[in-house]
């Protein structure tokens, strides 16, 4: 049989399971397989019985196979991989938090730069966030940790405290950086009212338009590419945009777009950014209500979204947590929810998302999934510009003033490029 390869590799303690660690591995063809165990060494010995009964070998599956086979072997969990090198404080890093009224989490150790202490104090719902430096201390507040960080750079920065640029585990920078991205969200998102797109979205579907721009520090020739996805069904004329992988709170449903559409089927296009390097990268998704002209743009809204109760330098949108975005009938939504709630392991694909996620791997940036052959109702997926984030959609209306398409921006480039195009 071919080898199959490991995508990624886990484990963790799973307190009041009968088993308390978990070892996992995940593959290339979306499968996976869990040991279990009273150690976490002995996790990792039940994950490499089953990899073994499954006629695999790990040691030829590449670092994290060897990695697992080694946790196996000593027990021992290497230190995370993203330190290069592993400086001594990073050994002290805490595997897990405590719990309680008010969690705390701090890391000090010899050698260490000075590190940010967060606490959440569940009376009053209040996070703050500490800093010990030049024999100051530094506290804020704020509703959530970004407040409360963005409150703790300023601080900083009144103090005229200094950030280590040569150090990149520095957390004042990572605070200065941090507020920095905020303020500029604030001019753009001012809070309390609807923002304009940040460019006319036609210019993302001329088809065959060139034009270059910088990325990465090189230029890149970009080429404009526009794919058909096929017609979304939506018989109930209720539409959801979001990350086809998310999964609804149970009992709460979906939050639809608030504007409804007529009953009926609705071409869906993507814009593609095709690159220079052979890289290509989904710009906007569109979903074409009419053949009219957009010449005015509007924010779409979920339900429950209020632009009055949205703070400065926040937006409204939906988040992707997997590169991938999708338009869907509230119904056919409420089928991608219904199965990731009914699946018997969080590492397991329900059989619809892992439909979309084989084919985008497949045919590359869109997909037209049926989720319910007998009420034909289907899913359109595509990849989600340069992957995570949090993307905003906008209605445009024709001359007449009628609703003729909905576009999702995915934020691929600034928008100053689009100005030459």
């Amino acid at each position: 049989m071919a080898e199959r390869w490991i995508t990624s590799a886990g484990s963790g303690e799973h307190p009041g399971a009968e088993k308390k660690f978990e070892a996992n591995i995940s593959f290339d063809d979306y499968s996976y397989l869990v040991g279990n165990g009273d150690t976490l060494q002995e996790a990792h010995q039940d994950l490499v019985a089953k990899v073994e009964a499954a006629g695999m070998n790990l040691s030829t599956m590449g670092g994290l196979g060897q990695r697992v086979l080694a946790i196996a072997k000593t027990g021992v969990v290497a230190p995370p991989q993203f330190y290069f090198p592993v400086p001594e404080w990073a050994n002290a890093l805490p595997s897990d938090l405590p719990s309680g009224p008010v969690v705390e989490h701090t890391v000090t150790h010899s050698g260490a730069p000075p590190q940010v202490r967060h606490t959440y104090d569940e009376a009053t719902k209040r996070h703050t966030q500490s800093l010990e430096v030049s024999g100051q201390t530094f506290s804020a507040e704020g509703s959530d940790s970004s407040e409360a960080g963005h409150a703790l750079g300023r601080q900083l920065k009144a103090a005229e405290i200094q950030a280590d640029l040569q150090n990149p585990y520095d957390p004042i920078s990572q605070l200065f950086e941090n507020l920095a991205r905020h303020e500029r969200d604030c001019v753009r998102y001012p809070g309390g009212v609807a923002v304009p797109p940040r460019f006319d979205f036609r210019k993302a579907f001329l088809e065959g338009r060139t034009f270059e721009t910088s990325i990465a520090k090189e230029i890149e020739s970009v080429t404009i590419k526009v794919d058909s996805c096929g017609n979304l069904q939506l018989p109930s004329g209720v539409l959801v945009a979001r990350d086809p992988s998310s999964n609804p709170s149970e009992g709460t449903g979906e939050n639809p777009l608030t504007a409804r559409l007529n009953p009926g089927s609705y071409p869906v296009f993507v814009s593609i950014a095709e690159l220079s390097a052979g890289d290509g990268r989904v710009v906007c998704a569109m979903l074409r209500i009419s053949g009219g002209d957009p010449v005015r743009w509007e924010q779409a809204l979920e339900e429950g979204q209020d632009l009055r109760t949205l703070k400065p330098g926040l937006m409204f949108g939906y988040g992707v947590d997997a590169g991938i975005g999708c338009f869907a009938d509230v119904e056919a939504a409420g089928i991608l929810a219904s199965e990731e709630q009914a699946k018997a392991h969080w590492m397991e694909l329900p059989k619809s998302y892992k439909a979309i996620c084989m084919g985008l791997g497949n045919h590359g940036k869109h997909v037209n999934i049926e989720v319910d052959a007998e009420k034909k109702l289907n899913v359109i997926a595509f990849s989600s510009g340069w992957g995570d984030g949090c993307y905003e959609s906008f209605w445009g209306y024709d001359a007449a003033g009628e609703r003729c398409c909905l576009v999702t921006d995915f934020a691929l480039f600034d928008a100053s490029v689009w100005d030459e195009v």
